[in-house]
């Protein structure tokens, strides 16, 4: 049988026999080629995953900030002012006025949750349940394309709200590149940064959902798509690495 073998490929022309000495040399190195590209994919969508898995640590984090800070200049320029004096509204909002990046719209309440006063635009928080001192309560509003914010102060309540702007604001502040956004409750939710719907249909996104404010929210973001092997014709791989 190898003498038959080797009888035919002598029969062959130089260059027929030159095409087959070339392939048997070829193709394993083709085939390690291909194992490495597949390793090297694997590995980077590793990074890439980790990348996202921070970048969205991140972005959630700017969001719970943004909150915190208004909840506690809120409680501390509320507390103690409602029923010890006249024109408590106006006493908070001076104690606002000095602290920086804080939302300026707010109203003050009883412990029975009847409006005191109000300054600025306050949207109806009829979902916001009374929440006793020391407490919060959070509610999207998605008429409205915001958050409302409560928290329980000495001798009633406080009442403020964030805007869509200021808080995809502070996502971006904390993450610049960020492919889709969004907040929700657990009735709601607000579209911070809308992604691209065809990328979405097409899954070329991955998602993460991270709660925040003690659960009270989450926070969906969308990152940039994964690594993707061309056909072998263009043999290239469609990272979004830099």
């Amino acid at each position: 049988m190898l003498s038959e073998a080797g009888r035919r490929f002598a029969e062959l022309s130089t260059p027929a026999k030159l095409l087959l000495i070339l392939s048997a040399v070829i193709l394993p190195i083709g085939l390690g080629l291909v194992l490495i590209a597949n390793e090297g994919i694997r590995d980077a969508n590793a990074l890439l995953r980790s990348q996202a898995q921070e970048e969205s640590r991140l972005s959630a984090r700017g969001i719970e900030s943004l909150i915190a800070r208004n909840a506690m200049a809120l409680r501390v320029a509320a507390n103690g002012r409602i029923g010890t004096g006249p024109d408590p509204c106006l006493r908070v909002q001076r104690s606002l006025s000095v602290t920086p990046a804080v939302a300026r719209h707010f109203e003050l309440l009883t412990p029975g949750g009847e409006t005191i006063c109000e300054v600025g635009n306050v949207p109806d928080a009829g979902p916001l349940p009374l929440v006793a001192p020391g407490d919060i309560a959070l509610t999207i509003l998605p008429n409205e394309n915001g958050l409302t914010l409560r928290v329980g102060v000495s001798g009633g309540m406080a009442t403020g709200t964030l805007s869509q702007a200021e808080l995809r604001t502070a996502a971006l502040d904390a993450v610049p590149d960020v492919h889709g956004l969004t907040i929700r409750d657990r009735q709601h939710e607000l579209v911070l940064i809308a992604p691209d719907p065809l990328r979405r249909d097409k899954r070329e996104y991955s998602t993460s959902v991270l709660p925040i404010a003690s659960g009270r929210l989450n926070v969906l973001r969308w990152s940039q798509p994964a690594c993707r092997w061309s056909p072998p014709a263009t043999g290239s791989c469609s990272c979004c690495l830099s």
